[in-house]
């Protein structure tokens, strides 16, 4: 995890909605963040999954889940993946 979806978590056990928003922009000056997560790799190592994401608090957001594919040494982008929005 990073440093904004771990505050927002801990932000979330005790506080409403409005009020995450509002602490969340206090603590970082910001309402909104990109993340990029680790890969995920297949068994083999010649397949992975990378999530890139932008999130703005408390709930909107959108990213893409990306395949790519290791041939000959190189890493290669698929045309697989899935695209996301939430309001």
């Amino acid at each position: 995890m990073n440093v904004f979806m771990d505050y927002i978590i801990k932000l979330e056990k005790k506080d409403r909605n409005e009020e995450i928003s509002k602490k969340f922009k206090n603590q970082f000056q910001t309402d909104n963040f990109y993340f990029i997560t680790i890969p995920l790799f297949s068994k083999d190592k010649n397949t992975a999954i990378i999530v890139f994401g932008n999130q703005f608090i408390p709930h909107e957001g959108s990213g893409i889940l990306i395949v790519y594919k290791k041939e000959n040494n190189k890493w290669t982008r698929t045309e697989k993946g899935s695209r996301w929005l939430s309001s």
